[in-house]
């Protein structure tokens, strides 16, 4: 299960949510839950403390090969709207102290 972080309301931060509280959501019916929450594919973090991001990668694969790669945008009425992914892995979990990187065929973008 792919890690999820969601901004803590009495904080403000965005934090690390356990894998076993992602799938009890999900077992009861909770999916709205994880609404606002990000998603990135890997993600380095300091040790023993995934609320402290120190890198984020995004898996970009597209389809056909010729396409160009492309962080997805949010949609309208999405809680994220109008930043795009990038924006909200750099702003959210890494503090604009590191940019989020693509992975793509290519290479490390």
């Amino acid at each position: 299960m792919p890690w999820k972080y969601q901004k803590d309301p009495s904080t403000g931060l965005w934090r690390w949510l356990d894998p076993k509280q992602v799938k009890e959501w999900l077992q009861i019916g909770l999916k709205s839950q994880l609404w606002e929450s990000l998603v990135p594919d890997l993600v380095l973090h300091a040790s023993r403390n995934p609320n402290q991001v120190q890198r984020v990668y995004d898996f970009k694969f597209p389809c056909p090969p010729d396409n160009k790669p492309s962080w997805g945008r949010y949609a309208k009425g999405h809680p994220h709207f109008p930043k795009n992914q990038k924006e909200m892995y750099e702003d959210a979990l890494l503090g604009g102290a590191s940019k989020a990187k693509s992975v793509t065929p290519g290479g490390v973008q």
